[in-house]
């Protein structure tokens, strides 16, 4: 029999190393010829993240897969892979296409690659059944498949059975890790479908295609049409390779289902996964049974692997109170070591690495429209790179300072640390010119222009600095740095399309400001003409006034010349209270004018019986009236005697902008005046 020959398409960095060396492993056994391919015949390399670490302890490949891994880095055949980009390549003489998966967004060269699609698109219609070519895809992987385009615009799998990495794993894991690993676990950032989904789309039928597990138990399945198996992710890669390899050897197509208990379940997925879910995801594995032989295959089922052997007798409630301790599966945080070396990979790699990986997620949650966030991410770049420059200007006093020091000659800095440097202040102008964005949509204006002029001491050109600036400083109506932030952009681009609407709303913002004012202005001026003809008015006419420390609360309600308070012709009106002081009640009048008698207002008042006047004593002829002197006497106000009068009597003085009437019955008015003046007479005496 002819050998299989088998192809491993890979970018140049980035997938998961268990994905790709088990099968290459088990291909090998099998006497198998396997290549690989990279865009360029560049030696691939798989995700360090995966391979050491806390990253690999906590989350990554097993020392099994490691091993494998570092073997096939050894192989003739990876160390010199055949490029995918050149002329002379093609799929035409492989048996088996095998396309592995990875979270790193270094995999994207491959699934995004138009060659490689191209490549598969014309390759993957020979694999209808029966056939002696056959496709596997792992984890993103499928995404390879899902992004091939046929003749007619539609995925090359658009009839297939598929699986993939579940939406819900990839949460579990975005989420858990976002605080250490940024969007690591979402290959297209933050803002991106997850796999399940983007895979789902292309589908005819998604919800009887897509086939779902969230088992620990590896899982495969293999398509009835055409010679294509698919699986999740790490776990399922030592299945996949076997019943590959069991298809290419055989030709028989596998059974459609592979899941323990022979059971496959349709998951949706949750935006963001509860420790309930992940119990239920436990539970779907039988943890308590032996093996069991899958009557559809006839295949025995794959035990735990030993590391999770040791949950087997246990329940989900003891496993989740277990997994809680490690932090992909934290629900809260506690002090260890693995927590505090999760916080440490976000600080691995130079200034300038650190910086644009803070960089990318702002810019992946910025997309998201969460400006908070993005913020808080250029802010840690921000740090990182304004440490470094206060580590250099520290580096370079301590130089100057030292004895032996040549003050002549200019310090020496090899082209890496030039490099460095350079790109490290490139990252600080990006990063100051994006929070400021952030800023502007928080409305943090302040900060805004703040940021916004540290861009330009970084770089006089960047017009997006001038803009934002504009932008910030219009919504502090800070006209004029507006206008001359504006005019600095527009001097380095005359036609810049926002800066030349910003240049307009400056300008109508400009003549509403004014015209606000301008009648400020007018309106302040009005207010002092009132008071000083007010004054005029009262002093003309000999009424005295006096303000307390606490006047009464009275609205709108004032001492005033109506109809035209400027005009010193006008009338004076006084906001006065009658108060009937035997029964606790009282009337506000707002307006009482000056030329008005007490007679004619009470007049108006006690037309009608008041419901508190039972007795029906108070009525315009049944009733005196008095007001309180200067010197805390009365004096008695006749029915025809008017307010101005009254108060330009001398004895009589408005306090608080308020006139105040006392008002009794007739047959009650001496015993109440004596009343009153015994009451006042008490108070001096105190």
């Amino acid at each position: 029999m002819t050998t299989a020959k088998v192809l491993i398409p890979m970018s140049d960095y980035g997938h998961d190393p268990t994905e790709t060396a088990v099968p290459y492993t088990e291909f090998k056994k099998a006497g198998f010829e396997v290549h690989f391919a990279t865009e360029k015949g560049r030696t691939p390399e798989c995700d360090k993240k995966m391979l050491k670490g806390i990253t690999q302890k906590v989350l990554g490949a097993t020392g099994l897969a490691v091993e494998a891994y570092n073997s096939m880095s050894t192989q003739p055949e990876f160390q010199n892979p055949l490029s995918w980009s050149s002329s002379d390549f093609s799929l035409d003489t492989y048996n088996l296409v095998f396309l592995p998966g990875g979270h790193e967004k270094g995999v994207r060269q491959l699934i995004d690659s138009h060659i490689m699609q191209r490549h598969i698109a014309a390759y993957f219609p020979s694999t209808m059944k029966p056939s002696k070519r056959s496709v596997a895809a792992v984890c993103h992987g499928v995404m390879v498949l899902s992004k091939t385009k046929d003749m007619e615009g539609k995925s090359v799998i658009h009839e297939c059975d598929t699986t993939a990495l579940p939406a819900l794993f990839e949460q579990v894991a975005f989420w858990g890790t976002r605080a250490f690993l940024g969007d690591y676990y979402k290959t297209y950032g933050a803002a991106s479908d997850n796999v399940e989904e983007a895979v789902r789309k292309v589908l005819d039928n998604p919800d009887k295609q897509y086939k779902n597990s969230i088992g620990i138990g590896a899982f495969v399945i293999e398509d009835e049409k055409y010679n294509y198996i698919s699986a999740r992710f790490p776990g399922d890669a030592k299945l996949l390779a076997e019943k590959t390899v069991s298809l290419v050897q055989t030709y028989r197509p596998l059974p459609m289902g592979f899941i323990e208990e022979n059971e496959v379940v349709d998951h949706p997925a949750p935006t963001e996964p509860t420790p309930d879910m992940i119990a239920a995801a436990i539970e779907s594995y039988s943890m308590g049974k032996p093996p069991t032989t899958n009557p559809a295959s006839s295949t025995t089922m794959p035990q735990l692997p030993p590391s999770m052997d040791a949950y087997r007798n246990l329940s989900s409630a003891e496993i989740l109170a277990d997994l809680n301790k490690t932090p992909l599966f934290m629900t809260e945080l506690e002090d260890n070591d693995e927590i505090e070396a999760f916080k440490a990979l976000a600080y691995e790699g130079t200034p300038s690495e650190v910086s644009q990986n803070f960089k990318e997620q702002g810019n992946d949650v910025f997309k998201l429209r969460s400006w908070a966030d993005a913020k808080e991410f250029y802010s840690k770049a921000i740090t990182v790179l304004q440490a470094e420059q206060r580590k250099r200007a520290q580096e370079k006093t301590l130089q100057e300072e030292s004895p032996q020091a040549d003050k002549t000659a200019p310090p020496t800095l090899s082209a890496e640390d030039e490099a460095e440097i350079k790109e490290q202040l490139k990252l600080l102008e990006a990063c100051l010119g994006n929070r400021s964005a952030c800023h502007v949509q928080l409305k943090n204006y302040r900060s805004a222009t703040l940021d916004c002029a540290q861009v330009i001491r970084l770089n006089p050109k960047n017009i997006k600095a001038f803009y934002r600036s504009g932008v910030a400083l219009l919504a502090l109506s800070k006209i004029r740095e507006a206008d001359d932030a504006c005019a600095h952009g527009l001097a380095l681009d005359p036609e810049h399309k926002d800066l030349k609407l910003l240049a307009q709303q400056i300008i109508e913002k400009a003549e509403v400001v004014d015209a606000k004012r301008r009648k400020e202005e007018a309106a302040a001026l009005r207010v002092k003409q009132e008071a000083y003809v007010l004054k005029a008015a009262l002093k003309a006419r000999g009424i005295r006034m006096r303000n307390t420390e606490q006047p009464p609360e009275m609205e709108d309600a004032k001492v005033r010349l109506v109809p035209d308070p400027v005009d010193p012709t006008s009338s004076l009106v006084f906001p006065t209270v009658l108060l009937y002081p035997l029964v606790l009640q009282s009337d506000f009048i707002k307006e009482f004018g000056e030329t008005e008698t007490v007679g004619e207002r009470l007049g108006y008042i006690l037309a009608e019986q008041a419901p508190w006047d039972r007795q029906h004593e108070y009525t315009q002829r049944g009733v005196e009236c008095y007001v309180e002197t200067m010197t805390g006497g009365l004096i008695k106000v006749g029915p025809k005697v008017t307010l101005l009068k009254l108060l330009t009597s001398g004895s009589v003085e408005v306090v608080d902008e308020v006139v105040r009437v006392f008002v009794v019955p007739k047959q009650k008015a001496a015993e109440w005046v004596a009343d009153f003046k015994m009451k006042k007479a008490a108070e001096k005496k105190t």
